[in-house]
């Protein structure tokens, strides 16, 4: 049951957020901050499920985008408006209205979302079906794993710039505040929440998924590589992350080939599949990035923490157009269905 199992998801983030606002050492904020983990890893599995038994096939990538549509909004107020939020009230009684919200949403989940589709009647008969036999096709699948590498790339090059180092860039770049710079890499979430379900529909229209991804890409490259290392001001940066988040709404369209390419009762453990490449690349490019700003450090303090030049940054953010050039590579071996 989808429903009940992201119902209890939810509320295990929820609680995760909760104990996260109350943690006074590293141990506690660690498998807290887990527990959160958990709770999000069934919202793309979850809702995949879902939309593959209430939407028709060629309704899929559309109904996909908007799923990140939903995110990307979600990292938007996660941007500018939550640190106004923290300024005010604290990042700890934050998280304890996020958790709060949390729990809401766990109810009206529970309350509204239904398993099955009476216009589906042949859901019963596919269930049945399922074979851990064609989990293990699914997991030895060639396809399969071409397109975790490649949604893992594709994403993290916006989940490293637009939630972790592209803040701190930009502020460095044109001194700007928290707030103000937040605001420009917030453009990057905006666009991607208007570019997938845009390119999702395109992509059905067409009747094809890789030709519109690798356009995505090589526009995501160039607009990435413009916000970096061409600062014509803050006004452009903005308007190339904004593209770079749009572009990138081809991302969803890797569980549409997952989608297309597996039975339709395997479409939650394909979507398991792909998702787990995000987190397993961002667990990397995260602490890498990082790395490589210690290695290029200057060795100056200022306000009893290490400064970063913008030199440092342009070097170290170097991996993500990185990210993006190899997801090309990794286009070109995967295979559209009856193509």
């Amino acid at each position: 049951s989808s429903r009940i199992l992201v119902s209890l998801a939810i509320l295990v983030c929820a609680i995760g957020a909760f104990g996260f606002a109350h943690a006074h050492n590293l141990l506690t904020a660690g498998l807290t901050r887990a527990l959160m983990g958990v709770g999000v890893a069934f919202a793309t599995v979850g809702y995949m499920k879902m939309t593959s038994i209430w939407f028709k096939p060629h309704q899929f990538a559309f109904v996909a985008g908007l799923l990140a549509t939903a995110a990307m909004l979600g990292a938007v107020f996660g941007e500018a408006p939550l640190a106004v939020v923290v300024e005010h009230l604290g990042w700890r009684d934050t998280l304890l209205l996020v958790a709060f919200i949390g729990l809401v949403i766990a109810i009206l989940f529970f309350i509204v979302a239904r398993d099955k589709n009476p216009n589906q009647p042949q859901q019963h008969a596919d269930r049945t079906a399922f074979t851990w036999q064609e989990v293990w096709d699914v997991v030895r699948s060639k396809q399969n794993w071409l397109l975790t590498l490649y949604g893992g790339l594709t994403f993290e090059s916006i989940a490293v710039f637009g939630g972790l180092w592209g803040t701190p860039y930009m502020q460095e770049l044109y001194n700007l505040s928290t707030p103000q710079a937040s605001t420009i890499i917030s453009l990057s979430f905006i666009g991607m929440a208007v570019g997938s379900p845009v390119i999702g529909f395109i992509s059905d229209r067409l009747g094809q998924r890789r030709p519109v991804m690798f356009v995505g890409m090589i526009v995501a490259f160039i607009s990435l590589c413009l916000a970096i290392y061409v600062p014509l001001g803050p006004i452009w940066s903005g308007i190339w992350t904004f593209i770079f988040g749009f572009s990138l709404g081809i991302y969803m369209l890797v569980f549409a080939l997952g989608r297309d390419s597996n039975k339709l009762t395997l479409v939650a453990t394909v979507t398991a599949m792909v998702n787990t490449g995000d987190a397993i690349l961002g667990s990397i490019t995260e602490p890498l990035l990082g790395k490589f700003l210690d290695l290029r450090w200057d060795g100056v303090v200022q306000n009893g923490v290490h400064y970063f030049s913008v030199s440092n940054y342009r070097t170290a953010l170097l991996i993500l157009p990185g990210y993006l050039v190899l997801g090309i590579v990794v286009l070109f071996f995967i295979k559209e269905k009856n193509k």
